[in-house]
This record gives C-alpha cells, structure tokens and sequence, in this order.
C-alpha cells in the first residue's frame, strides 16, 4: 500500500516538495515497523 500512498501524495497540492513527503512518509513508515518489534519478511 505506500506506493498507492505516494501516489495519492503525487496528486496532493502540497506546499513543499515531493521528496519531503516521500521522506517523512518513509520515516514513519520505519518508525511504525520499528515500534511494532519484529516484522514477518515474505520472501
């Protein structure tokens, strides 16, 4: 699902650049995955 998120942001009217929302959105995204201990890896 982030890349249906990316691109929603892609559509957004966002003061900033899109590289800052690609950015934060990464960052949270690690901060969430980091906080919810181990994560199952599908390979």
């Amino acid at each position: 699902m982030p890349n249906a998120l990316l691109s929603y942001l892609d559509y957004l009217p966002t003061p900033f650049s899109l590289t800052t929302a690609r950015s934060k959105a990464g960052s949270a995204l690690l901060v969430f995955y980091a906080s919810a201990g181990p994560v199952p890896t599908f390979e």
